[in-house]
């Protein structure tokens, strides 16, 4: 059985990364604590001044939908 960062995981290579890539940036799962996802958005997501909007309107809503709303996203260096 998968835990929740290989759950994590999974969703944000299969349905995050495809879209941002179109940007030349990609999302990576730092770690997943007590139902924090940290992530850092790299390449061209990397420096962009839209990568929290990015995290709080796109990445964070998808992962409420699929694992519920106490699901929190922080952006990581």
């Amino acid at each position: 059985m998968k835990t929740l960062k290989e759950k994590v995981i999974d969703v944000v290579n299969e349905e995050v990364n495809p879209v941002i890539a179109s940007h030349n940036g990609a999302c990576e799962v730092v770690d997943v604590v007590d139902r924090v996802v940290s992530i850092r958005l790299t390449g061209g997501c990397a420096g962009c001044m839209g990568k929290k909007m990015t995290m709080k309107q796109g990445i964070e809503p998808l992962l409420q939908e699929k694992f519920g709303e106490n699901i929190n996203v922080e952006l990581v260096d």
